[in-house]
């Protein structure tokens, strides 16, 4: 097929950032209409490159689906005048829009669209992108029309539009009335259409990658926090999704099918659970508790108002209960189209964990968390859903954490080590949640798929897990790195024996009073912000306070001391002046201790690079088969 020249809207969003890699991996020449475009090209840029796009081939151009004419200027309008295709996905995006608001952008710039596209004699269609709710019968019965054959070319009366946007909310409601507009006004100018009414999109059928915040990804978190309390609807709702590289294949393969325009077709995966299902499915691999409890939706919509949506942190929780329904939809147009295109439909349930996994790595979208790119996955170990980030069957350094943080407190850190690594999250006090009433099984269950022996690097809490292991399988361990091993150290403050002291931690303390009382007034940003996003989670902080109570019991620190002297692997001890070993260690050739100045408890945050270097020439001497001297 010969290259073409495409105009997108919407280019710079979810589905449009992917459909620009795909059309330039094809040949064509794209154009990107785009707020801001100047400011935006930098990172757009960089996204596109990353993911195999060729910007060789594409262009932004400034404008604004809200300003008329599109909000182009004279020269780009003539750049476009060879545009042979368009698509068109722009439109007002989020929740409690004002109905003025969604609809100058969605459907006055889809009136706008139809005028550019009249001016344009190479153009051979448009391909609109809209939702599957067009599909709904319930729809055309609000409407008062006839659902056969979705004939959207009708005009809405005025009467129609004002129940629409009572029934929905603006952003639903204003893709539906432009979805009747742009079909009535193609058809009158004679511009052949393609309609693609799609579900909820979900990540990419291989690695989970998602970039929205609203949504299916809205959804994931809540049932993640534990703000899923009951179940909206009946046991026969759905809410049927679509991998976005499927739906990418779909629309940009379809340009090489003449016979597609003027077709609608409805891209959804009908495989998707019920909405009951698809709720257990991620609350199990998540370690939560499934909602069972159904609740009718307009009662709901009744309590979920704005006011109450923002005291609960629940973003959207009205308007997207409309997208759940008791009705499956027909695809075989869909499926026909695919089959000719030789595309392959993933597995929907693997691509919903993958899409959790990509999300919880990335905390939801929010910065300064985790600069790690890797996506972490949940894995089912001795009944505990653990979260892990790395190769597990070939790690050359295995993290363990302290608390209050998650594996990620490892990112920066583990930059600086030699070989792979592998940041494990400790259950109930991290993103991992579950049974863990046997940590010694937990641990060699974790470890098990290792294939050669590996470095322990822990923290706090985490090294009594380390050094129990090794002392029970030294033959798979290499080294061993106890950083502020708390069984050598003081205690706890006696504050946590408090009732009701993780209720106050959690509720009453802002971030910046976190980080003073609770992590010494650590200055990292990134490490304060993943203490506190951890501890936001429901039960984390009871756990970590129950965590430190076991852990300050005089026979739970004898006993690891006692282990300490068993070990016989090359043990490296580490700590910060500022918080000093007080309890004898016995010399040992193979234990070394190292203090490091101007440095509390967390070390490895506040001299992760100095830190990382003590290791590693302590691994190194070992890798050379030199003895450890005790210092």
């Amino acid at each position: 097929m010969k290259p073409m020249d495409i105009f997108i809207t919407g280019g710079t969003g979810l589905i449009g950032k992917w459909t620009v890699v795909k059309l330039s991996q094809q040949g064509h020449k794209v154009r990107v209409l785009a707020r801001g475009a100047q400011s935006r090209l930098a990172e757009f840029n960089q996204w596109i490159q990353s993911h195999g796009g060729n910007m060789a081939l594409i262009e932004l151009l400034e404008g604004d689906l809200s300003k008329a004419a599109l909000g182009l200027n004279d020269a780009d309008r003539n750049t476009l005048a060879g545009t042979e295709l368009i698509y068109h996905m722009g439109a007002a995006f989020g929740w409690g829009l004002k109905p003025e608001q969604a609809r100058q952008v969605t459907v006055e710039g889809s009136r706008s669209l139809i005028d550019l596209a009249k001016q344009l004699p190479k153009l051979t269609r448009i391909i609109h992108l809209s939702g599957f709710m067009i599909a709904s019968p319930q729809l055309w019965d609000l409407l008062q029309l006839e659902a056969a054959g979705l004939d959207t070319t009708q005009a809405l009366n005025e009467q129609q539009i004002k129940s629409l946007y009572k029934k929905h909310g603006a952003y639903e409601a204003a893709k539906i009335e432009a979805e009747f507009v742009i079909s009535r006004l193609a058809s009158e100018s004679k511009i052949p259409l393609t309609g693609i009414l799609l579900g909820p999109v979900i990540g990419h059928s291989e690695t989970g990658e998602l970039h929205q915040p609203s949504g299916f990804p809205a959804l994931i978190q809540n049932i993640y926090e534990g703000k899923m309390p009951a179940l909206p609807g009946t046991k026969q709702d759905r809410l049927p999704l679509i991998a976005v590289d499927y739906l990418v294949d779909f629309i940009t393969g379809i340009i090489q099918l003449p016979e597609t325009s003027g077709e609608k077709f409805i891209l959804l995966d009908n495989e998707t659970p019920s909405f009951e299902k698809l709720v257990a499915l991620i609350s199990r691999h998540v370690g939560t508790r499934p909602a069972s409890l159904f609740v009718p939706k307009a009662l709901i919509k009744l309590v979920l108002n704005p006011r109450i949506e923002q005291l609960l942190n629940i973003s959207g929780g009205a308007e997207s209960l409309d997208f759940i329904q008791p009705i499956s939809f027909d695809t075989k147009p869909m499926e026909a189209v695919s089959r000719q295109l030789k595309l392959t439909k993933p597995n929907i349930q693997e691509v919903i964990l993958k899409t959790v996994d990509y999300l919880v790595t990335h905390n939801f979208g929010e910065p300064n968390i985790s600069s790690d790119q890797n996506t972490g996955n949940f894995y089912s170990i001795a009944n505990a859903q653990t979260f892990i980030k790395g190769d597990r069957a070939r790690a050359d350094q295995v993290l363990l954490h302290g608390m209050p943080f998650n594996g990620d407190c490892w990112d920066d850190f583990s930059g600086h080590l030699q070989g792979t690594t592998m940041a494990v999250d400790i259950p109930n006090i991290s993103r991992s949640r579950g049974d863990f009433s046997n940590p010694k099984q937990w641990m060699e269950s974790v470890l098990a798929p290792l294939d050669k022996p590996t470095n322990l690097i822990s923290h706090s809490l985490g090294t009594g897990l380390a050094l129990e292991y090794a002392v029970q399988h030294p033959n798979k361990v290499k080294s061993l790195v106890l950083i502020s091993p708390y069984f050598l150290q003081a205690k706890a403050t006696s504050m946590i024996h408090i009732p009701l002291l993780a209720y106050l931690v959690k509720y009453v303390l802002n971030k910046a009073q976190f980080s003073k009382l609770i992590l010494g007034g650590l200055k990292s940003n990134k490490a304060i912000d993943n203490a506190f996003k951890n501890t936001r989670r429901p039960g984390v902080l009871k756990a970590i306070f129950n965590q430190l109570k076991i852990a300050g019991k005089t026979e739970t620190r004898r006993r690891f001391q006692e282990l300490l002297q068993q070990i016989q692997v090359p043990t490296l001890i580490l700590h910060g002046d500022q918080d000093p070993i007080i309890e004898s260690i016995a010399l040992k050739s193979n234990i070394v201790t190292t203090t490091i100045e101007n440095a509390g408890h967390n070390v490895h945050l506040t001299h992760a690079q100095g830190t990382a270097l003590i290791i590693s020439k302590f691994q190194n001497k070992i890798y050379r088969n030199q003895s450890v001297v005790a210092n």
